[in-house]
């Protein structure tokens, strides 16, 4: 069951195309504008081998990248299944073999598939919290459930540090908590990705002016990550961005993994991704 709000990488589609005709049931979950619809699309490659494809038809984009395999392992996290998604941008991907999760998850492209329920229209009890092999998970869904105060619990929880990697952060609630968050002495570290960060609705030039550690992304293609680190012990990852659709409209996913060796490989990324990126222009900002 692959729920794709992209899907150009002829590697990926061949991959699902070839498992279909094994004999593996192979369902697909798309966007309209940005799935089935899109010029560069191999969706429709799927359909002509005769995989059963159902999109959003709707403003609000399905924007999950998630894909559940024999009921057993779920792949998640920020990479769209395109080229750029997967040789250009900054992405991450979690794969986790875990009934509990499939279950979460199952549960939710049964929503979307079966039912035709998107957005605001799903079920928001279909969550999940539990303990995998020790390590504490939790999975939200948007726009369902309510993305921002999980988002604002966390932050708030943070004792040392934290730091994010975002391809769009426009959402005020969350730009306030941080600011808030760095008033009382929590260290701060923020990357953007460069596209649109310097607009009025980005929350980078108030946090610049705020004296934060935020910079743009040095990555010639797209920072794709929609990543936060809560005192290296937390990761919040998923198709989340911070942005005001993102919350209200579309179909999103977020896990929460309270792990410290996970944290650690994020908080290897943020810093190699930091090391290339670059504090913004202070002429380009007015505070």
């Amino acid at each position: 069951d692959v729920a794709a709000f992209e899907l150009n990488n002829e590697v990926i589609t061949d991959a699902i195309i070839d498992a279909h005709e094994r004999g593996v049931t192979v369902r697909v979950v798309t966007d309209d504008e940005h799935g089935i619809e899109d010029d560069d699309t191999t969706v429709v490659d799927l359909e002509l081998a005769g995989i059963p494809i159902v999109d959003d038809d709707r403003s609000g984009l399905m924007h999950n990248k998630f894909i559940i395999m024999d009921g057993i392992s779920v792949w998640m996290g920020s990479m769209n299944f395109t080229v750029n998604g997967v040789y250009r941008n900054n992405n991450n991907g979690i794969l986790l073999r875990s009934r509990r999760a499939v279950q979460v998850y199952q549960a939710e492209f049964d929503e979307m598939f079966a039912r035709g329920e998107f957005g605001v229209t799903s079920d928001p009890s279909n969550t999940g919290n539990f303990t995998q092999d020790g390590v504490p998970i939790e999975i939200y869904y948007g726009a369902e459930n309510n993305i921002v105060a999980v988002l604002e619990r966390e932050l708030g929880s943070a004792q040392e540090s934290i730091r994010f990697m975002a391809f769009a952060f426009t959402l005020d609630e969350i730009g306030d908590a941080v600011l808030t968050r760095a008033s009382e002495g929590i260290e701060i570290g923020g990357i953007f990705e460069v596209r649109g960060s310097q607009t009025e609705f980005s929350e980078m030039g108030r946090m610049h002016c705020a004296g934060l550690d935020v910079r743009q992304d040095g990555n010639n293609g797209t920072m794709h990550h929609k990543v936060f680190i809560i005192d290296e012990s937390t990761v919040i990852t998923g198709s989340f961005n911070f942005s005001n659709n993102a919350s209200r409209s579309n179909d999103e996913n977020i896990m929460i993994i309270r792990d410290a060796d996970i944290a650690a490989l994020f908080t290897d990324e943020f810093f190699r991704v930091q090391s290339i990126a670059s504090p913004p222009d202070d002429g380009d900002i007015s505070c």
